[in-house]
């Protein structure tokens, strides 16, 4: 549950192993996207979840490519491409801001946004 980003599943999932994750586990269950995994709510969908990837090939196969597929957008150039984005668009707000009160907007919309670039990035 305390698990911020779950670079673990992100490298199961650049693997192509189809990950089973807690639904409620915040860092983790973002990563498991439809198709790439399953999110359980409990041990006996956790169980649920392990059978189909075991008894069903096919189900493996379409699983791992997404599992692969989902893990590429993760990669530093996708993940910077989308962080300057953000600060792009937070100084252009801050150099827009013509008053006090619409600096400290700009501001705290900064400050946001690195609190969670450092929760979401891998690594950090």
């Amino acid at each position: 549950r305390t698990e911020t980003f779950g670079a673990t599943v992100l490298e199961a999932l650049a693997s192509g192993v189809p990950s089973i994750v807690a639904a409620n586990a915040s860092g983790t269950s973002r990563l498991v996207t439809e198709g790439a995994g399953f999110q359980a709510k409990d041990a006996a969908a956790m169980a649920e979840a392990a059978k189909m990837l075991l008894t069903d090939p096919e189900l493996r196969t379409r699983m791992s490519a997404k599992a692969h597929a989902s893990a590429l957008t993760y990669e530093w150039g996708n993940v910077f491409a989308e962080l300057e984005g953000h600060y792009a668009r937070a100084l252009r707000a801050w150099s827009r801001a013509t008053s006090s009160a619409g600096r400290r907007r700009a501001m705290l919309q900064l400050k946001e946004l690195a609190a969670r670039t450092a929760d979401d990035a891998p690594g950090w």
